[in-house]
């Protein structure tokens, strides 16, 4: 069914990128950006294809399909070099202008140079809150934070202004919108992707095999955050991990079950946990 799939993409394609050409037929690109959706559809209609293919690759390795993996890759290979013909700018390194979040979606299929990357940064930098919609604000975020760029991802988080989810806070809202400018339902999950990114990231508990039986704790530290408390449950028990931090020293807390292969890092120290509550002073700079 999954290479079925590919087959029913391929069909909605035109130019080796997949658009939308029949009737009742939504293939819609990003949605529900703060202004008028700028972000060209068949772009991020084909970077999911690019994405899909990988997945089902790597589960074509897991099951040991290994005849089925040279024509996906090659399949890939297409996909690929179709979004660099059709949206990259050789005379900057952006693709689609660098508008609402395109960037990401290159560099998270490894498109692009270094400039795609580094334009993406300062881009956000400038702005200060997110120009985009359900795809593009999940992929940006865990981009930056993938690539270490903290700082950048938690002022997003943060960020206030009329599209933020410091607005939808302080106007009361008790759930997502669906929209950041409130149209439609009042009750969506679709911007919550980015919590998800809270547990990995900044409180940094990361799986590091299937069903959390190894894990990392690596929590990243920013400005503007001093302290973070949290937990994930697993199949084998809790992950829990808090942290403070002061001028020169940060603490942390661990309780993790012994059924779990679990290591903390902070900085260049790697201390592997024996399960259960555990206590660490670090010292570092101050921020």
């Amino acid at each position: 069914r999954m290479l079925h799939y590919f087959e029913y993409l391929e069909a909605r394609s035109e130019n080796d990128l997949v658009v939308s050409d029949q009737p009742e037929q939504w293939v819609l690109g990003d949605w529900c950006t703060p202004t008028k959706i700028e972000i060209p559809a068949p772009y991020v209609n084909t970077y999911f294809h690019v994405k899909s293919l990988l997945r089902v690759i790597d589960i074509c390795k897991i099951l040991g399909k290994e005849d089925k993996i040279a024509p996906l890759e090659d399949r890939v290979l297409v996909k690929k070099a179709a979004i660099t013909k059709h949206y990259f700018d050789a005379q900057t390194g952006d693709f689609a202008g660098n508008i609402q979040g395109a960037n990401a979606f290159a560099v998270d299929i490894g498109l692009g140079d270094e400039r795609t990357f580094s334009n993406m940064v300062e881009h956000y930098r400038q702005k200060t809150v997110y120009d985009t919609g359900i795809f593009g604000t999940d992929i940006l975020t865990r981009v930056l934070f993938e690539r270490n760029e903290d700082q950048l991802a938690f002022d997003l988080l943060t960020s206030q202004g009329d599209y933020s989810f410091w607005r939808w806070m302080t106007d009361g809202c008790t759930t997502l919108p669906e929209y950041w400018t409130y149209q439609r339902s009042q009750n969506h999950p679709m911007f919550g992707a980015v919590t998800k990114y809270l547990f990995q990231y900044l409180l940094g508990i990361r799986a590091q095999t299937a069903g959390y039986g190894k894990v990392i704790l690596q929590p990243r530290f920013v400005n503007g955050m001093d302290y973070a408390d949290g937990y994930i449950t697993t199949v084998r028990g809790k992950i829990a991990l808090k942290y403070e931090k002061r001028c020169g020293k940060v603490s942390i807390d661990v309780d993790v079950e012994k059924a779990v292969d679990a290591t903390l890092i902070v900085g260049n120290e790697q201390i592997k946990l024996q399960g259960g509550k555990q206590h660490f002073v670090f010292d570092m700079d101050c921020q």
